[in-house]
């Protein structure tokens, strides 16, 4: 019927225009169908696919279990993901090893029961997040080398989160909630808190950013410089919504500069003499 023909033909070109490999797979774990991505994922051709078995395309260390996995998804027939949390490889057809996500959905026909097995390459997404896992790593080193503590302070709760250096910078050892209701008195040195207060107050009053110097006090009573600088961040609507920042300790800049300008002090005395 015409119907029925228009309704093949589109349910082909959806297949066909998948972006993942898409594979139907029979009862005896033969290859059904495979789709053009499936043939530019693997490396074989359609014809070079179909009626051979899955594990053709499974790495020879795990065909053995992955006929057990078959033989289980038979049985128990259900949409689910394949192996989840689990490194999955395909292999292709020049031997190389890819990693995979899998996506398994039972196929009832008038001839039997189908597996249909959507496949996706992710070792593009996998070498994105390692990059990026290194260069958290080495931001994290940076941080740490020049005793720079991050924060995050959303102001719908007023919780904020706060690094490992943040919290060895004033001293303390980390909270393992990570996240506390924000408080402007948190170490700060009682003759600074009117003048932070001040600061954050016009920072949130004006969506502005803030910059401000304080000192704190260490639970051992000895006190540091710090210099904190905040970035306002919007929500879709335009209002106020976090603010980011980051903490540094300016203690030995301040000393060293002390003693700089006293040394200039002293050159000058020497000179006028």
């Amino acid at each position: 019927m015409p119907n029925e023909r228009i309704s093949d033909a589109l349910a082909r070109g959806l297949v066909e225009a998948a972006p993942d490999a898409l594979l139907l797979v029979d009862a005896q774990g033969r290859i059904a169908f495979a789709n053009a991505q499936a043939e530019a994922l693997f490396g074989y051709s359609r014809d070079e696919l179909l009626g051979q078995p899955i594990e053709l395309l499974v790495p020879e260390a795990a065909r053995a279990r992955h006929q057990a996995h078959h033989a289980g998804f038979v049985a128990a027939p259900r949409f689910r993901a394949m192996g989840p949390g689990l490194a999955l490889s395909c292999r292709r057809r020049d031997g190389s090893e890819l990693p995979v996500e899998i996506h398994l959905s039972p196929v009832s026909t008038a001839e039997g029961l189908y597996t249909a097995a959507a496949v996706r390459d992710v070792s593009e997404r996998q070498r994105t997040e390692a990059a990026l896992q290194r260069s958290e790593e080495s931001l994290l080193r940076s941080q740490r080398l020049a005793h720079i503590g991050s924060w995050d302070w959303d102001l719908r709760t007023n919780e904020v989160a706060r690094s490992a250096e943040l919290f060895a910078l004033f001293g303390i050892a980390p909270d393992l909630r990570y996240k506390r209701p924000f408080s402007l008195v948190d170490g700060i040195h009682p003759d600074d808190r009117a003048k932070v207060r001040a600061a954050t107050a016009d920072a949130l009053a004006h969506g502005g950013n803030l910059h401000m110097e304080f000192r704190i006090v260490l639970p051992d009573g000895s006190e540091r410089i710090v210099l904190s600088q905040g970035e306002m961040l919007r929500d879709e609507q335009g209002r106020p919504a976090r603010m980011v920042g980051i903490s540094v300790d300016l203690t030995e800049h301040r000393r060293l500069q002390q003693a700089a300008d006293e040394s200039l002090r002293w050159l000058r005395t020497v000179l006028d003499q």
